[in-house]
């Protein structure tokens, strides 16, 4: 669904008078419903259930979870509407007919600042140097898949889209879904549009298939499961991150990769919920830390019950300047000059935290195979504990990950 901006345009070279109509109208314009976005069990009917709470629907989000964007009849002014989209979700997650609700608004999740630069652009390369690149012999990737290549394990990419026909990803894709669109396609798509106003088309577009084809290049008998939360401009809201985890928890995966993040300082209910129930499914997951190059915790990465991933200099030796950092940083990966693929069946060189993350998944993702049946605390405490510690001061609680280490 696509929405047009209207403009009013008005001049200030005349007095005029104001009608108390049109007073009325002004009046109205500093007051508005506090919204929410709420997910309800099969069977219950949003009308009556917002009706209940003096809210109407506004429409479906993904009508198919049953998740709907509803707005309270009463109005409120600006510096009220927070708090009562906060208390009426309140009230609405205590209902046995809810599975969960969160006050629009509060959390916009993005790939934006997941790039090592800004404004960064893949830059195309030829497959031999995807072959050959530098991180795989810092990661002793040969030594460690004689032992393990993540056969039978499931890796969920909640991204932008994959490629299913890529060379490197075809016959290792599975089901999945689009969160964005509601539908059973979780392609990379682009519009063609500069939806977000930022100076770049489709900015996006290829994170997703970039991301998979990393996991597959590490743990090449790993299926990926490609869930799309993020559209083309590689944005998205926390009921399609919340809805992706849970598919993807319901559909079996053993690894959540989740290239992407919001900044702020809180975290979401729904999300840490969402979390928490992939956890207690033996679902880990794991997450960009971001690319501002602060200490500054962001959501998912800072989470209790995720692995937070920073990205690596080309040395390998120490944390990229741009990379995330501090204590919530659990591990780091290669994050510099990384090759993989994009849509269309090409390979591009890309860099960033987003493309860290994936890395760990796969490495995960062997270590499931090594060694079946271990809890998600118990793979990150492999992942931790054989990690390298980086130079002082290193940026991240444990070190740089080590994938033969971690297989022995």
């Amino acid at each position: 669904m696509k929405f047009s901006h209207l403009v009013a345009g008005f001049s200030l070279c005349a007095a005029v008078a104001i009608s108390p109509a049109a007073s009325a109208n002004a009046e109205a314009a500093q007051v508005q419903p506090a919204q929410i976005v709420v997910r309800i069990r099969s069977g219950i009917d949003v009308n009556v259930l917002a009706a209940l709470v003096d809210a109407v629907p506004v429409r479906p989000l993904i009508s198919s979870r049953g998740v709907y964007l509803i707005a309270t009849t009463e109005v409120f002014a600006a510096d009220k509407i927070d708090k009562s989209a906060t208390h009426l979700a309140d009230v609405l997650s205590h209902d046995r007919r809810v599975i969960w609700a969160e006050a629009t608004g509060s959390d916009t999740f993005d790939d934006e600042r997941f790039h090592a630069w800004p404004f960064a652009e893949p830059v195309a390369v030829d497959q031999a140097v995807q072959a050959n690149q530098a991180a795989f012999a810092h990661l002793h990737l040969a030594e460690a898949q004689v032992l393990a290549t993540g056969r039978g394990v499931v890796v969920a990419v909640l991204d932008t889209g994959v490629d299913t026909s890529h060379p490197l990803l075809a016959g290792h894709v599975r089901t999945g879904y689009d969160m964005v669109d509601d539908d059973g396609d979780p392609s990379e798509w682009r519009n063609g549009i500069d939806d977000d106003h930022d100076g770049v088309i489709d900015r996006g577009f290829g994170h997703g298939t970039f991301v998979a084809g990393m996991v597959r290049q590490v743990a090449p008998d790993a299926t990926i499961m490609p869930v799309r939360v993020l559209d083309d401009e590689g944005r998205a809201s926390t009921h399609t991150i919340v809805e992706g985890i849970n598919y993807a928890v319901e559909q079996g995966a053993d690894v959540i990769n989740l290239s992407l993040g919001v900044q702020s300082r809180r975290e979401s209910k729904s999300l840490a919920s969402a979390l928490a129930n992939a956890r207690a499914a033996g679902v880990v997951v794991v997450a960009a830390a971001g690319n501002n190059g602060d200490d500054v915790r962001r959501y998912p990465a800072a989470g209790k019950d995720v692995v937070a991933v920073g990205a690596l200099s080309a040395s390998g030796k120490r944390l990229a300047a741009f990379s995330c950092r501090g204590k919530w940083v659990d591990v780091a990966a290669p994050g510099v000059g990384l090759v993989s693929s994009m849509p269309g069946g090409g390979y591009a060189q890309w860099g960033g935290s987003s493309m860290s993350a994936p890395i760990v998944s796969a490495q995960l993702a062997m270590i499931i195979e090594h060694d079946p049946g271990l809890a998600p605390a118990q793979l990150e405490h492999i992942v931790w504990k054989s990690s390298l510690k980086l130079a002082k001061p290193g940026g991240v609680e444990q070190g740089s990950v080590d994938l033969l280490q971690s297989l022995t």
